[in-house]
């Protein structure tokens, strides 16, 4: 999504997960912010659960300091994972 306002981005995966305008308005900044990342956590891991069944790998999660980087496009190079 780039060149996309953070909070247009913000607005469009409140309504993905189904946020309801309500909440946001409760929510400060922050935790509406954590509450995405939630989402998007449990999202990532039910594909690579998918992804995990239909090759037959092993998969190992990722920490929460390993999946904030990359939800922030920080993409660890091929070395680093290893």
């Amino acid at each position: 999504m780039e060149g996309v306002p953070l909070i247009l981005t913000i607005f469009k995966l409140c309504k993905k997960f189904g946020i309801e305008n309500s909440m946001i308005k409760s929510l400060n900044y922050n935790d509406l912010l954590y509450m995405i990342i939630a989402f998007q956590t449990e999202e990532v891991k039910k594909y690579l659960g998918r992804t995990k069944q239909n090759r037959g790998q092993n998969v190992t999660y990722p920490d929460d300091k390993e999946l904030t980087l990359f939800l922030r496009g920080k993409l660890p190079k091929a070395k680093e994972v290893m």
